[in-house]
């Protein structure tokens, strides 16, 4: 099975299927805090606006940090076997919002903060009835130098 067809790991955090994969969140109506994942209330301390709307992240973002996992987190981590060092990546988009996320395998241990990144959708781990289970990854933007 592949990923286009697989399920996503957690309902309601991106755009799923889809060609242009995109995090979802909310933004409160009245002081316009913008989070991630999606919340039913304004999650400013100093708003009492209960009203918020859903927003969709831009697919770009820049790398505000990152870090390579080098042993396998506890469940409900699956991890590969044998395990495979990975990175996660945080990423910050135009909203002002940082959100963590793996980077897909192949893309290096070497990064530069700022660098732009891009949301994707892979599959995290396929389960025990062969179905993939995916989630948002970030991915470095190949830059070129058309100079």
């Amino acid at each position: 099975m592949s990923a286009a067809n697989g399920i996503p790991f957690v309902d309601g955090h991106f755009s799923w299927p889809s060609d242009d994969p995109r995090l979802l969140g909310s933004r409160c109506v009245s002081c316009e805090t913008t989070v991630f994942p999606r919340t039913f209330t304004c999650p400013n301390p100093e708003c009492d606006a209960s009203e918020v709307e859903d927003v969709e992240f831009d697919r770009l973002g820049t790398l505000a940090g990152y870090t390579v996992v080098r042993y396998p987190p506890p469940p409900p981590f699956v991890p590969s076997d044998p395990f495979e060092p990975f990175a996660i990546a945080e990423v910050e988009f135009p909203n002002g919002v940082q959100v963590i996320g793996p980077v897909p395998a192949g893309h290096g241990e070497t990064f530069t903060l700022g660098q732009p990144m891009e949301t994707i959708v892979e599959t995290y781990y396929v389960d025990d009835d062969g179905t993939d289970v995916v989630g948002w990854k970030f991915k470095p933007v190949e830059v070129t130098d058309d100079a």
